[in-house]
């Protein structure tokens, strides 16, 4: 007497696998993009952190990365794995905005709604959008 699978079910084991993927895997997607978008956001506090440590030896705000230690990329600092190009806008004495935008191309670049981050720092003030995309 053999013993062993039959056709029939292991075609069934390979449904219930191939069903259990389809649902896992858009999940596991986004957590991915979750935690990409989280590295752009980190790269943005450290920046926020030179800005201000720029504006104790100076008068003002600046948007030379370089100057404040860090490696650029072209003009643009690339967060961790390259999902986003990250740029000081509008420095001023008392405002700047740091904003990060996913690569084109980057699977970064399908999350939808939050391409874009933007950091805005006016008077001590700092306000992020779109705010759903920010980590709570």
């Amino acid at each position: 007497m053999s013993r062993g699978f039959t056709l029939i079910e292991l075609v069934i084991a390979l449904v219930i696998i191939a069903i259990i993927a389809a649902f896992a895997l858009p999940y596991y997607q986004e957590m991915v993009r979750k935690s990409r978008r989280n590295d752009a956001v980190l790269m943005m506090a450290k920046i926020q952190l030179a800005e201000e440590k720029w504006r104790v030896n100076n008068n003002s705000y600046s948007n030379a990365l370089s100057a404040m230690g860090f490696n650029l990329a072209g003009d643009a600092i690339k967060t961790k794995h390259g999902y986003y190009n990250i740029l000081i806008k509008s420095p001023t004495a008392t405002s700047y905005r740091i904003t990060a935008t996913a690569i084109k191309g980057s699977s970064q670049a399908l999350d939808q709604g939050c391409t874009t981050l933007v950091m805005t720092i006016s008077n001590k003030q700092t306000t992020h959008s779109p705010p759903a995309c920010w980590p709570k």
